[in-house]
């Protein structure tokens, strides 16, 4: 069978499958589309598309939205320019995460895209803090589906697939179309990791990626799974709610100390954050985990690591089976210790220590 004739029977599937594919409901997330091996060096090294079903939006708007998104989350906002972004954190009065949202500003309204496991939470949290501002939280909108496009060929793929799209400045967006589907793209670099989004509308999900696959080109295009997915997410340092941005960790303890400006005034939990930093008072930060080859993953996360003395020092909060590694790897956020041959432990479900090594993130570069 030759290549080209593999490529149309993979489209044939993939679009056979998409007729009952809706990445809202979990249990419809297929593990792969065509092989989790194939997705997975899409991820890299090709244009590697993934439904991001984790993340949400909240439309604000009002003359004051980015004055008070300064004033309750972790970086700048308030001098945003129109057609830009910025990713910043909102925390607790105690320095715990409360969520991880970038802002978009389109001028006449912003959006906060954010888990969608804690959007309700908030949306609470915006209410409780508008006192006399202008701020309204826009309500009754057309759902909306986001993508994540990964790879070494993601930015010229979507020149190739986009006719009318130009190379986008960093941390920045544009509101555009491809075949009459309105969209925004955006374009982010946090850690230096360039990350490429895509927001539409739900109902248009499916044909947007039957365009792609009936007009890739050249270029090594998939749509990713659960499977490669969460590998790379894994391998990346990639951290995701619920299972890392919740309110057990502070932005330090998850590698997010790049979203904080210290340079601007307060903010919520501002003086925690400050003390962290001036004190050096960091106690715990994501590692990157070896499981050992055999080890069969049963548990529910998150899953207690403790340490030689039957200490718990962490919690395991992700776990995958990577293609590259040929095992399972994991994050996890671990007690930092100045002795650097301290051994770690999980227990299986016989209640039997398991040996794990920790290892700095990104896995891969």
């Amino acid at each position: 069978m030759s290549i080209i004739e593999k490529t149309n029977i993979n489209t044939l599937n993939i679009l056979d499958s998409l007729k009952s594919f809706n990445p809202a409901i979990e249990d419809n997330r297929p593990a792969f589309f065509t092989s989790a091996e194939e997705e997975y060096n899409a991820l890299y090294y090709g244009a590697g598309l993934r439904v991001l079903p984790k993340l949400s939006l909240i439309e604000l708007a009002g003359n004051d939205v980015l004055d008070f998104l300064h004033r309750i989350t972790t970086n700048n906002t308030k001098e945003l320019p129109k057609g830009k972004l910025v990713e910043t954190v909102f925390v607790s009065e105690k320095g715990r995460v409360l969520d991880k949202a970038l802002l978009l500003n389109l001028s006449d309204k912003q959006i906060l895209l954010c888990s969608d496991t804690h959007k309700h939470r908030l949306q609470l949290w915006i209410d409780k803090y508008t006192i006399s501002d202008d701020v309204k939280v826009l309500t009754d909108l057309s759902p909306k589906a986001v993508f994540g496009l990964y790879g070494q060929q993601a930015e010229s793929f979507l020149e190739w697939a986009c006719s009318n799209f130009t190379s986008l400045e960093n941390d920045s967006f544009t509101v555009t179309s491809v075949k009459e589907l309105s969209l925004i793209l955006l374009k982010t670099t946090f850690n230096n990791r360039p990350g490429l989004y895509i927001i539409i509308d739900f109902i248009k999900i499916k044909e947007l990626i039957s365009y792609f696959l009936a007009d890739k080109g050249i270029y090594d295009f998939a749509l990713v799974g659960e499977d490669a997915f969460s590998a790379y997410k894994i391998e990346q340092g990639i951290v995701e709610a619920p299972n890392e941005l919740n309110d057990k960790y502070n932005p330090y303890e998850l590698g997010l100390k790049g979203l904080i400006d210290f340079k601007k005034g307060c903010y919520i939990g501002q003086e925690v954050i400050a003390r962290l930093d001036t004190y050096d008072k960091v106690q715990r930060s994501l590692k990157g985990i070896n499981l050992p080859c055999d080890f069969k993953f049963r548990e529910s996360l998150p899953l207690a690591v403790f340490n030689e003395a039957g200490e718990e020092t962490g919690s395991l909060t992700s776990v995958a089976f990577s293609p590259r590694h040929k095992k399972n790897i994991g994050l996890a956020v671990i007690r930092n210790s100045t002795n650097r041959n301290e051994k770690y432990f999980i227990k299986d479900d016989t209640n039997k220590n398991i040996e794990i090594t920790l290892t700095e993130l990104p896995f891969r570069k």
